[in-house]
């Protein structure tokens, strides 16, 4: 007589599918938010890099004139010294974020009319805000965010010394965007 053998289960249980299926979600997530994380810092690490070749080709370019009359979009991207990843359409600078939303311009300094300039980025996304601002204010004698002056080194003026919770404030935490104005000489 042949005793029934119990029967040998095959495949995984419905809660051991369920508890994969949930580990494997959770995986998921924290490698697409780490991706969106390294993805920004590299854009602001380039555009931080972009914004100093950006000055340095306006310094450059007019040096020997003495102030930044006549400076505008369309001077700047002739000369040589442009930053090639910033070239936009026609007149138009642009950033990693943005198409065509940088400007700059000669501004009035303490020494006298247009004797320094502007580079305005119309368009920041306020999740890079924060880092991009504390990695280049330093660079310039005034930083402003929204209207918000955050750093203003200029003879004459009140003086405004960098503050990190004032960035946060002025930079918001939402997913929108901010204007941010970087002055130099």
């Amino acid at each position: 007589m042949r005793k029934d053998l119990p029967k040998i289960k095959k495949g995984f249980s419905m809660i051991e599918l369920i508890i994969v299926i949930a580990v494997l979600g959770v995986l998921t997530a924290v490698v697409l938010n780490q991706s969106q994380k390294m993805r920004e810092s590299s854009n602001i690490s380039r555009e931080s890099s972009n914004l100093n070749m950006l000055a340095t080709a306006i310094q450059s370019t007019f040096n020997s004139q003495g102030n930044y009359t006549g400076l505008n979009e369309s001077v700047i991207k002739s000369t040589n010294a442009f930053p090639a990843a910033m070239d936009g359409s026609g007149d138009d600078i642009d950033s990693v974020w943005n198409s065509g939303d940088v400007s700059v311009e000669a501004v009035d300094y303490s020494s006298g009319s247009n004797a320094a300039f502007s580079i305005v980025y119309g368009d920041v996304p306020q999740t890079s805000c924060v880092d991009f601002v504390s990695n280049n204010y330093s660079t310039f004698y005034f930083v402003d965010v929204d209207g918000t002056t955050l750093h203003n080194k200029e003879p004459g003026q009140t003086d405004v010394t960098f503050n990190i919770g004032t960035l946060v404030t002025a930079c918001g935490g939402g997913s929108g965007t901010v204007e941010v104005e970087f002055r130099s000489r």
